[in-house]
């Protein structure tokens, strides 16, 4: 009929393409460990609630059917009837199974790898445009090819989600316990094995309820402050503090374009579009900053250290003037992390516009968190939380609290670490008065 060709258009069009809003394994497992987006997921929760709570009073899945943008698309592709292909009972009992398989695989990832996303064996994330990445995309053009002439071919033969869903359905009044609740049971049972035979990680373990003493050390650098605690006794405080500003300090010299000998404000001060030698540290950032970019389409960009300074938040210092939309234009024009190119082999980077200079704040406290780690490593400590300028790095278990941008003095959340790293730090602190306004660093690149 007319009305649902519309209604598949408008899916697709609508809560497919421009909103990207479809029900995922990703999505179920973000919130089974974060908690429900109730401020800023309400859609997603309507379709949650659609596709979980309506199929027990209705005996029908009614987001499968008549609310999923890629089942749409597939039905729309499936139009052509001439073109489809009949498969074999045998084929189609066999590929009927590899969605409850999925499903099961995904379940116990989930569980086992609490940092792996489900996304990544799902097609869904390419409906966000700008976003997508290989393994999704991929997934969604087979998936939405094949339907040509298998109608609705990833619904029926791929999709873990919808396997998902269907232990929400019954087909018929009478509830009795068929093949596929036998095996939902065991993989419940599976998981929880996995979750109770690992040791939990509790708020108490991570606040030093073990009795052991914490020794904190401070300091400063990269324009801002740098925290190190360790639990544990038997080692000289003082001589470790003073390795870890020796460590930082060095980090600092030598790739901080605010030294004017770091080798960064070399090849910023390098007006040339000949290659430079370079020191290994550098160009294994510059590396990792490159992959970053290509991985963004370039909304992450080392090279915006024009434009920073163009609002007072570089070398130059803070005392200037808005720049104008022209002065931002010209600027943009010197900016562009593919005007880079490294050597590593070679240890050289060449920029081909010599007005290109480069800004590693970004990456800088981070990475010195990593140095921090190794040394602390080597020198035998392996319980210990490092923060430099908001960036976090646990070895252990440790309590931290992200603070409110709004309120200072409360907090938006606590969270464990456990040998992990968290970015929590915003701009809200880097501000400056200019023209009677408030600006925070970070201006678009």
């Amino acid at each position: 009929p007319k009305v649902r060709v519309i209604w598949q258009v408008l899916l697709v069009g609508g809560l497919g393409l421009w909103l990207g809003q479809l029900i995922s394994l990703g999505m179920f497992a973000g919130w089974a460990r974060h908690g429900l987006p109730w401020s800023q997921g309400s859609g997603l929760l309507i379709l949650g609630a659609m596709a979980l709570l309506v199929p027990w009073t209705t005996r029908r899945q009614l987001y499968c059917h008549h609310a999923c943008p890629h089942g749409a698309a597939q039905e729309l592709l499936g139009g052509f009837r001439r073109l489809h292909w009949r498969l074999p009972a045998s084929w189609h009992s066999l590929l009927g199974k590899l969605p409850v398989i999925t499903l099961g695989m995904a379940f116990l990832g989930a569980l086992l790898w609490p940092r792996w996303s489900p996304n990544q064996i799902e097609p869904f994330d390419a409906w966000i445009l700008g976003a997508a990445v290989a393994v999704p995309l991929v997934l969604a053009v087979v998936g939405l090819l094949s339907s040509i002439f298998i109608p609705q071919a990833y619904c029926k033969y791929g999709c873990p989600t919808g396997a998902l869903l269907k232990f929400v359905r019954s087909n018929n009044q009478l509830e009795t316990w068929s093949r596929r609740d036998y095996a939902a049971l065991g993989l419940l049972c599976v998981g929880a094995l996995i979750v109770f035979g690992r040791p939990l990680v509790t708020p108490a373990e991570a606040t030093a309820a073990e009795g052991l003493p914490i020794t904190e050390m401070h300091g400063g650098a990269f324009g801002t402050t740098w925290t190190v605690k360790i639990r544990g006794t038997g080692f000289a405080a003082d001589l470790l503090k003073r390795d870890i500003e020796s460590e930082v300090n060095r980090i600092e010299s030598s790739l901080s374009h605010w030294r004017k000998t770091s080798v960064t404000s070399d090849f910023n001060q390098l007006e040339s579009t000949q290659p430079m030698g370079i020191n290994q540290e550098l160009a294994k950032l510059v590396a990792f900053t490159q992959k970053l970019s290509e991985a963004t389409d370039g909304a992450y960009d080392i090279t915006v250290a024009p434009l920073v300074s163009a609002w007072g938040y570089g070398p130059a210092g803070s005392n200037l003037p808005s720049p104008s939309p022209e002065k931002i234009s010209q600027l943009l024009r010197q900016v562009g992390w593919e005007k880079l190119t490294l050597d590593l082999p070679a240890l050289t980077l060449r920029k081909s516009d010599e007005r290109l200079s480069l800004d590693l704040g970004s990456v800088l406290q981070g990475y010195a968190d990593d140095r921090i780690a190794a040394l602390l490593h080597q020198q035998g400590h392996h319980d210990f939380l490092i923060e430099v300028g908001g960036e976090l790095l646990a070895s252990g278990s440790w309590h931290v609290g992200i603070e409110d941008p709004f309120n200072p003095r409360g907090l938006l959340e606590k969270v464990v670490l456990k040998d992990q790293a968290l970015s929590p730090s915003g701009l809200y602190r880097a501000k400056r008065l200019a023209e009677g306004k408030s600006i925070s660093l970070g201006p678009p690149p």
